[in-house]
């Protein structure tokens, strides 16, 4: 009776892991397939946002890949292009 039991058991467990393996395997192909749409700029770089004067706000790209507002400055003739 034991031995019945045990190979039922491990009928179900590799069943399980076949399931399990053949999920993982579908989800990553489709993972693949979405790749996320590349940076609008790099991180952690700085442009000019507006100026007034001779004064410029500017602003500054984050992890993400996308502009946001810094609350750096920067003297007109020195502002990074």
């Amino acid at each position: 009776m034991m031995t019945l039991v045990s190979k039922i058991a491990l009928v179900v467990a590799v069943a399980g892991v076949a399931t399990a393996v053949s999920t993982a395997d579908s989800l990553a192909r489709g993972k693949k397939a979405a790749a996320p749409a590349p940076a609008a700029c790099s991180p952690w770089t700085y442009k000019v946002a507006a100026c007034t004067g001779n004064a410029c706000s500017m602003q500054r790209c984050g992890l993400s890949g996308t502009w946001q507002p810094s609350i750096a400055w920067c003297w007109k003739p020195w502002c990074p292009a």
